[in-house]
């Protein structure tokens, strides 16, 4: 058997409100392993949009590849994850379903209980899961048809059940979107959850969990298709503000994303929930800040895309020709002054407070010594008279 690279179509949870709505799956193939292998997500390249996004020719191109190879070699597990996927960015769910039953119709026969053929199990139920859920919510999301969702939801449950640290716990998050639309006991008579997603993450993760909520929602962003999902930003401002360990300022951030979503006519994933939550306003210097990191980022993935988009053209693609990035230089980012998270601020504070308790200690204490120091001397002398 021929070891599949690491690739999980993980679920998210989408619905279409006036118009299609973006999908909140990971969906990770072996661009996703490379990446991951690098970092986490990163929350600030999430929030700003410098994450790398492919055009639909690269897909086109890996799809017709990978299906001419599985012709021939049936056994490359990991080429029908990569089918899979290309498929599903492509909007072709049907034939992503296809791919996945293929790759089940392989592993049935396979016996043993070793870590390669248990990953392969784990990667199968998680994109079949994703494809179905997709689906649903391209044909319309009718939630006339939450059983097919359910279905796709006990899919994913079944993969972290397999691997429950895949991803850096990354599903766990996923996971909780999908509760958040299929959860009958929140749903009110418009048939949508009463809570908007940020409230009812509130009610499944603590606020110690927070900052691993961030990357969760972060990687939802940067692997799946959430990026312009005013739900998903919006939870990520409220996770960022309220954990302690991240710096105030990507909340804000992720806040001022979730307005320019909003601005430009996208809605809550479900009718009749308004997805924004309560907040302070960030600062002048935060406004700058997102409008200069936004044009930055907008002006990299052009650039990216056209470096691509003429390579791609030309019948080159980096799966098969590892000079595809040789000419390819990033730009650096645009940066921000560095700033505390409010636990290292609590830290400061606490230490200074020490340090002025001391100091005002040693104030009252020193002159009470020197007091003591004087009246023992002389008593010492009129003992030595």
């Amino acid at each position: 058997m021929k070891l599949a690279l690491p690739l999980a179509l993980h679920i998210g949870v989408a619905a279409l409100a006036l118009a299609t709505q973006p999908v909140h799956a990971c969906l990770n193939d072996r661009d996703t392993l490379a990446i991951e292998a690098q970092r986490q997500p990163d929350v600030l390249q999430a929030i700003t949009g410098r994450f790398e996004r492919n055009p639909p020719l690269y897909y086109q191109m890996r799809l017709a590849r990978v299906a001419k190879d599985l012709r021939a070699h049936l056994g490359n597990l990991d080429e029908y994850d990569d089918a899979a996927v290309a498929c599903d960015r492509l909007g072709r769910d049907d034939e992503a379903i296809v791919w996945m039953n293929e790759k089940r119709a392989q592993l049935a026969p396979l016996a043993g209980a070793d870590a390669a053929l248990k990953e392969e199990w784990y990667k199968y139920y998680a994109n079949i899961g994703t494809c179905r859920v997709h689906r649903w919510i391209r044909a319309g999301a009718d939630r006339k048809h939450l059983a097919e969702v359910r279905k796709a939801h006990s899919e994913i449950t079944q993969a972290i059940k397999i691997n429950p640290n895949a991803h850096f716990g990354r599903e766990k998050y996923q996971q909780i979107v999908m509760e958040w639309l299929i959860d009958p006991i929140e749903h009110t008579e418009r048939g949508a959850p009463a809570q908007p997603l940020w409230q009812y993450v509130g009610t499944k993760v603590n606020s110690e969990q927070f900052p691993q909520a961030a990357t969760g929602f972060a990687g939802l962003i940067m692997l799946g298709n959430a990026w312009e999902s005013v739900d998903i930003f919006s939870t990520l401002a409220s996770v960022c503000l309220t954990a302690e360990q991240s710096p105030t300022h990507l909340g804000y951030l992720a806040a001022l994303r979730a307005d320019e979503l909003t601005a430009t006519g996208h809605q809550s994933l479900l009718h009749g929930v308004d997805p924004a939550f309560d907040r302070t306003n960030g600062t002048k210097n935060d406004k700058e800040n997102y409008n200069a990191l936004r044009a930055e980022a907008v002006q990299w993935h052009a650039a990216r895309t056209a470096y691509m988009n003429a390579r791609l053209q030309a019948g080159r693609h980096p799966d098969t020709d590892s000079t595809f990035w040789a000419d390819y230089h990033s730009s650096p980012p645009f940066k921000i002054p560095y700033e505390k998270t409010r636990l290292q601020q609590k830290k400061d504070f606490e230490r200074l407070a020490l340090g002025v308790a001391i100091f005002i200690a040693l104030l009252v204490i020193t002159p009470i010594i020197v007091m003591v120091y004087k009246s023992v001397g002389a008593r010492r002398r009129r003992g030595g008279q």
